[in-house]
């Protein structure tokens, strides 16, 4: 309850917002992206107060699964105009309204595929320090680490606890789906690894310890994209934003030149070169902010919620833009189908810790994970499954 407020979650910010709002008891509630970002608990809850809610409620949103019981109205807005005013269900059921306005969902519902099981998480490295712990396992024969984190804890400068005793590594090209409830210490452990955040324990990039001063380069080898990616681009232009990382590399003008069009060429910006980027929508900042850490060549970028407030649209260009690259990746996510669809393997952390790391096949069918950290994956499953039914009736 005494948390200083900056030392909160994104998710846990917003939660807290909430009941400031709902403190003062208001006859009218209007909610931008509410549930951007919260575990699927904290959603339900969300949905719960809001069922509940007696006054006139208004909710922006791109989410049909959340919005469906909540609301009795839906009004679509295309370039500053009302196109259509619609019951809720007879918005889902218009496919041709929801494909039109970039609200179709439906690629959601379509086979994932399989995933190839992973292996253990913590490859012990004998050169950085010795014990008789059981957990260690040797590195496979020929297996390469790209990235490794042992026995590692970082706390804020008032001793709250951000991670505690982390150990794990990914593969080059690997994809791993970071989950955990809101405050669990997903993006401080993102921090950790980029180099921003520096703790205790033994932290390897391609087997070689890291020194404090080696891991201020980081940025050079490892990418991210924050949660809310506005707070990433500072520049005026597109072009300065993508070219800011390779010119801090030193690089010539006509390899900054050939980055530059090569990133946006990847997430499907070319021409946006002079746009400014805090006028863009949310989906082209966040893939403005992909090219950005695109263009330093990493061999891994993190994610954090990359969907979030996202419309469905973006969310499926995005999809295969993740798809295609050729580079290791961490998803910081609680979308189930991005989970699925994407990664090899799911990393579970609770109050700090890693408590699951496993093949990602073996995490959609793992029934026991909510009495460890109280996610119920199943309430979107839920959702999905409603929604999948009304439109087989229509």
């Amino acid at each position: 309850m005494y948390k200083p407020a900056h030392l909160l979650s994104y998710g846990q910010k917003k939660r807290a917002a909430f009941a400031a709002i709902l403190a003062m008891q208001p006859d009218v509630l209007v909610l931008d992206e509410p549930t951007a970002n919260l575990d699927p608990h904290h959603e339900r809850v969300f949905k719960e107060l809001l069922t509940e809610f007696n006054g006139t409620l208004i909710v922006i949103d791109h989410d049909l699964l959340f919005l469906y019981d909540i609301c009795e109205r839906s009004i679509v807005l295309s370039n500053g105009h009302l196109h259509h005013d619609f019951s809720m269900h007879e918005l889902v059921g218009h496919q041709q309204a929801l494909h039109d306005h970039g609200l179709d969902f439906n690629f959601r519902f379509s086979c994932c595929g399989q995933h190839q099981p992973a292996g253990t998480h913590h490859h012990h490295l004998p050169h950085t320090h010795d014990h008789n712990n059981k957990s260690h396992l040797k590195k496979a024969s020929g297996e390469s680490i790209l990235l490794e984190m042992q026995h590692y804890d970082f706390s804020y400068p008032d001793d709250t606890p951000g991670i505690r005793d982390i150990n794990f590594s990914i593969r080059p090209g690997e994809t791993i789906a970071l989950i955990g409830e809101n405050g669990a210490g997903k993006s401080t452990l993102a921090s950790c690894l980029i180099g921003l955040n520096h703790g205790d324990g033994y932290l390897l990039y391609k087997e070689k310890q890291l020194t404090k001063d080696y891991r201020r380069q980081l940025w050079q080898h490892v990418g991210i994209v924050f949660q809310n990616s506005a707070d990433q681009l500072f520049c005026p232009s597109c072009w300065e934003e993508v070219a800011f990382g390779p010119q801090q590399m030193k690089l010539s003008p006509q390899e900054i030149d050939a980055r530059v069009d090569e990133a946006l060429h990847l997430v499907q910006l070319s021409g946006y070169e002079k746009r400014v980027p805090l006028n863009m929508s949310g989906g082209e900042r966040k893939r403005l902010a992909i090219a950005a850490a695109l263009a330093m060549k990493p061999q891994l970028i993190i994610l954090d919620e990359p969907t979030a407030s996202l419309d469905p649209r973006s969310e499926e260009l995005l999809i295969d833009i993740l798809d295609h690259l050729p580079i290791a990746r961490i998803l910081i996510t609680h979308d189930l189908f991005f989970i699925n669809r994407l990664s090899d393997r799911t990393i579970v952390m609770h109050r700090g810790r890693i408590i699951r790391d496993y093949a990602t096949a073996d995490f959609l069918k793992d029934d026991h994970l909510q009495a460890e950290n109280g996610l119920d994956y199943s309430y979107k499953n839920e959702c999905f499954e409603e929604l999948r039914d009304l439109h087989q009736q229509i």
